[in-house]
């Protein structure tokens, strides 16, 4: 009786282990593969319905932690003031990102072809809820030592590590 009763748990534990490692292993990968589909056809469908057309492998992404609100300093940089201006921006397109502060969002830029390619020029997206919730012509960051484009000041000062 007792072999038979050891034989039972060994058989219980075994399959138990199996149905453990089937579960963990495979929502994993499905997010992971749905997350990464879901902001590009989110960009897609932004871009089609402005009439817009990215550049050829002109397009990078990266997750961001944007700060709690427009009054942030980071690495000497005025951060909050920046995204302050760029909301003010998308708010030129309908869109705010305001109440998005202090969350995680992924930001995306593109350039955008033109009839001319010297006239193509770059935006940033931000993008949460699988919809834009901002969206600007990356100007840079003006200042008299350099001009940098807002998307690698940003991912320098956000980027979720």
């Amino acid at each position: 009786m007792r072999k038979y009763l050891f034989l039972v748990l060994v058989l219980l534990l075994s399959l138990s282990l199996i149905g453990c490692n089937t579960k963990t292993d495979a929502p994993a990968q499905v997010e992971k593969t749905n997350s990464a589909k879901d902001y590009q056809s989110v960009v897609q469908d932004f871009f089609n319905q402005k009439n817009l057309k990215i550049a050829v492998n002109s397009g990078a992404a990266e997750d961001i932690q944007l700060p709690k609100d427009f009054n942030v300093v980071k690495d000497n940089v005025n951060v909050g003031k920046l995204l302050k201006q760029r909301n003010e921006l998308s708010k030129q397109n309908n869109l705010d990102f305001e109440k998005y502060m202090g969350q995680k969002v992924k930001m995306y830029t593109a350039q955008i072809e033109t009839e001319d390619s010297k006239l193509n020029y770059d935006v940033v997206l931000f993008i949460a809820d699988n919809k834009v919730i901002g969206y600007w012509k990356d100007e840079g960051v003006k200042d008299p030592k350099q001009n940098t484009p807002d998307f690698n000041v940003l991912v320098n000062l956000l980027i979720v590590r």
